[in-house]
């Protein structure tokens, strides 16, 4: 099974600080960004891990991206955006464009690419399960869950979250609708080829 599904490398990062005394300095919003610093580095770390359980992989993805909606929603009573969101600039890399970088000024960009990231975690901890000489029918059943999951976050970003973006992403790279699209049914179709293998390996009951 493991020959389906795409080795795509992650996203790179550049570390980001979070240092965001030039609009607040009281003592709550810097332990807000220290945690966001923290958590940001947690998640890249799991992230190059596709063995990693899924669980544990969800729980750091919950806890940096909850976090960092404070640096996008405004925390008052019109939940409008954050004033928060152009604050830090973000540098990432694209998974089919080789070591080039690109950066944006904006929190959606950050959240976009840790998304995309995500996605491709997913296929990848399938492929690591997929990879066994003997699998069975609940490690199969992840398999399939983690590729639908997969599509999902892929769907996300290219329905929603990258619409919300003021500079548009260059052509190939990984919020180029194309490539989104591309990476979303590439994970419905393997998905698919799946359930396709469990019907022929295992017994119905």
């Amino acid at each position: 099974m493991a020959h389906w599904f795409h080795r795509n490398p992650f996203k790179a990062t550049a570390p980001v600080t979070f240092d965001l005394r030039k609009y607040t300095s009281d003592g709550p919003s810097q332990k807000i960004c220290s945690e966001l610093r923290d958590a940001r580095y947690a998640m890249l770390n799991a992230v190059t891990d596709p063995t990693l359980d899924v669980v544990v992989m969800e729980s750091t993805v919950t806890n940096y991206l909850s976090l960092l909606q404070g640096m996008l929603v405004a925390v008052d009573e019109t939940e409008g955006e954050s004033k928060l969101r152009y604050a830090v600039k973000f540098k990432w890399t694209n998974s089919m464009l080789g070591n080039s970088v690109t950066e944006q000024q904006d929190s959606v960009y950050e959240q976009c690419c840790m998304l995309i990231n995500i996605g491709l975690w997913y296929t990848k901890h399938a492929a690591a399960v997929a990879a066994k000489d003997d699998i069975s029918i609940d490690e199969a059943k992840d398999v399939h869950k983690c590729l639908r999951k997969a599509a999902g976050v892929f769907q996300l970003v290219k329905e929603e979250k990258g619409k919300l973006l003021q500079s548009q992403e260059e052509s190939g790279g990984d919020l180029d609708p194309r490539i989104i699209a591309a990476y979303m049914e590439q994970s419905v179709a393997e998905a698919q080829e799946v359930t396709i293998r469990r019907c022929q390996s295992f017994p119905l009951t």
